[in-house]
């Protein structure tokens, strides 16, 4: 019988701890140093290259700060292969219970620098 109740126990706390890590929570990505330097728009600038495909993300409770997140995500990404510009070609948003997250995908480029 004693074996039986810590199965159920271990059973429960199962049941709790993977209940628990579908709940979501904020996740803002901060920018890494001389990310913020890149410029990101959903304005494509002529005589670029493509240096590679970006992704961001990001959950909050606040759109506004989420939005910050998966552009800093983005703005990472880009760093990454030395792009100076990022062209956003989509970007949307979803509810996750209390939270927002925001999703944005578009290119990293080196573009010329106007002198």
């Amino acid at each position: 019988m004693r074996s039986f109740n810590f199965l159920k126990t271990v059973a429960a706390l199962f049941l709790v701890m993977t209940g628990v890590a579908c709940v979501p929570f904020e996740q803002v990505p901060n920018a890494d140093r001389g990310a913020l330097a890149i410029e990101v728009s959903a304005e494509q600038r002529p005589n670029c290259t493509v240096l590679a495909e970006v992704h961001g993300t990001a959950i909050s409770s606040d759109i506004a700060e989420a939005t910050r997140g998966a552009t800093n995500d983005m703005r990472n990404a880009a760093l990454r292969v030395n792009a100076n510009y990022v062209f956003i070609d989509t970007n949307g948003s979803q509810p996750r219970g209390s939270l927002v997250e925001v999703a944005m995908s578009g290119h990293a480029l080196l573009c010329p620098i106007a002198k």
